[in-house]
Parts: structure tokens; sequence; C-alpha cells
């Protein structure tokens, strides 16, 4: 685990009994407050890009992974510069967010965007600040991106969500369905609009029913960053084992989740820190996290690989 945390973070990580947050920083960069993305497409003679594959993911920096995970997007997305860690796709593959930081730097929301046939170099998100950000995830739908925030003067991180309308990303806003009420983080949404997150006792869910958010509960699973399937079958979601933290998968059954099961080596590294778990929204690949020795990488594998776990 980075050495690099504040005391702030530490004092959030005395509170858990059952797992350790991976609360970690990327690079500093400029602000940028423009809420429509422009960007310059990446210079093809450095790194390539561009296929004649009939999916944009085909085209994404290297052949699709199969039941092997391999590092995701070598030197462009994950780096020997940086960490990287807790991406998102939006379901149209037209955006990828993710949280970079310097070695000895703070959190910062990155993207790339797929423009005219190539993936556009990887830059501060236009709508982030100059300020920690980190762990975006967008909604099944598209249309809504979480990210964790220490924007307008908030002393801890907080959630703001920013709504994708005519082609652009807008203004991020203070999130007020009960995220930010009490300790929260890493999000994601189900396609029934159910946001489960990390609270300070484990996973949580904020029900969306009849067109309201619930106060949050309690899921009965103790760990932390849980992906929650969009038809809410499975959950994927880490747990510190010792000094280690490895992937989980625990599915549910008639409305009641079973006794989840831990992913194997080939995924979870021994010794080594397995974050930030989640699925595409078309269901294709899994992506990963994990740290090893100080540095981290963003790791991905074909979804199948998750079949061999089903009942």
């Amino acid at each position: 685990m980075k050495t690099n945390f504040t005391s702030r973070r530490m004092f959030i990580v005395s509170l858990l009994s059952f797992f350790a947050f991976m609360l970690i920083s990327c690079e500093s960069s400029a602000l940028k407050t423009s809420a429509t993305i422009t960007s310059t497409v990446i210079d093809t003679t450095q790194t390539t890009v561009t296929s004649t594959s009939s999916t944009i993911i085909d085209q994404l920096f290297s052949d699709e992974p199969g039941i092997i995970p391999q590092i995701f997007a070598p030197n462009f997305i994950s780096t020997d510069a940086n960490h990287e860690f807790a991406g998102t796709f939006s379901p149209d593959y037209m955006y990828y967010f993710f949280t970079r930081r310097a070695l000895e730097g703070n959190n910062r929301l990155f993207f790339t965007e797929y423009i005219d046939g190539s993936w556009t170099q990887p830059e501060l998100s236009p709508i982030s600040e100059d300020v920690e950000e980190f762990e975006p995830f967008i909604t099944p739908n598209g249309t809504t991106m979480y990210f964790g925030s220490m924007r307008d003067n908030h002393d801890d991180y907080v959630f703001y969500q920013s709504t994708f309308v005519n082609g652009n990303w807008q203004t991020p806003v203070y999130v007020e369905n009960g995220l930010n009420q009490e300790f929260a983080m890493y999000v994601s949404v189900s396609n029934l609009g159910n946001i489960y997150f990390t609270g300070l006792n484990g996973i949580y869910v904020i029900k969306y029913i009849n067109g309201e958010f619930q106060p949050r509960e309690a899921v009965g699973i103790h760990g932390s960053h849980p992906y929650i399937a969009p038809d809410e079958s499975y959950m994927l979601f880490d747990r510190q084992v010792g000094t280690a933290n490895y992937i989980y998968i625990v599915f549910k059954s008639q409305g009641y989740w079973g006794t989840p099961r831990k992913l194997g080596s080939d995924i979870n590294l021994y010794g080594a820190e397995q974050i930030c778990a989640s699925v595409t929204s078309d269901g294709k690949y899994l992506f990963f996290s994990r740290f090893v020795s100080g540095t981290s990488d963003i790791f991905w594998v074909d979804a199948d690989y998750l079949d061999q776990y089903r009942y």
C-alpha cells in the first residue's frame, strides 16, 4: 500500500474493521472549466490506435484480451510515470475516464475520446477542476457520470455528477441523492438506478424506488469498491486479506446475496493489492487495478472469465 496517504485518509482507514480503503492521488494539471470536450488527436507515429476492426474497442491500443488479464493500453493509459486506476467507459465506447496520479502527485480525473477513428491523447478531463478528483463511474445508460471530488473547498472527497447532454459532458453538480450525507466512496449504479458504494462499515446501497432515492442501507457484505451488474445479478468488490487486497464475486439468488468467492490467482496476484473491479455495460470486458510495490496499472480481461464462478 502506498506510503503517501494523508493523515486524513489514515483516519478514515482506521475506522474500517474489515477492509482498507485505497485512497490515492494523481498528478497535478491545469484548471479546465469548459464542459465541451475538445482534444488533439494523438500522433500515431508515437502510439497507433487505429485499425480497420469492426468495433471501436478492437481499435483500442492492442488486441482484445482473452481470459488471461493483461495491462490495459500500456504506455497510453497505463504508464510507468504515473499511477492509473478506476476507469470507466461510456456504453458506446466513445469516452474513457480514469484516475491518474504522478508518483508523488494527487488524484486527477483524466479522459480520452474516440474521434475520427483515433483516440485522443489522455489529458485532464474538461469537466475537472485543479483539485483532487477520482474514481469516475458512467451509468449503464450513459447519461450520468459520478466521481469523487474535493472541489468547492470540501476538506474530504464528496460526490459530484455530470450529465451527458447533446454530445457534451455538462458542468458537474454536487450530488443530492443521499450519497453525501455520510462518508461514501466508489459508486456503481444498476439499471434500476440503485446506487452501490463503499461506506464506513462495508458496502451500502441507495435504492431508487418510484422516482425517489431511499435512505442508504447496508448490503451485508464487508468489502470496498463494489461494482454492481446492471441487472443486479452479481457484484464484484475487493477485500483486505492480511496486507493484500483481493477481488471477490458474489451472486444474488431469489433476492439474497450468496457467499462471496475470491477470484483466481491470475487476477488476484498473491500479496498484491487488486481493487476497483468493473465490467463494461455490455458485459464484454472486466477491468481491475493492481498495485505492486507502490505502483499501479489498469488491467483488463474478457468478462467470460467470470463464467467459471457462476452457480
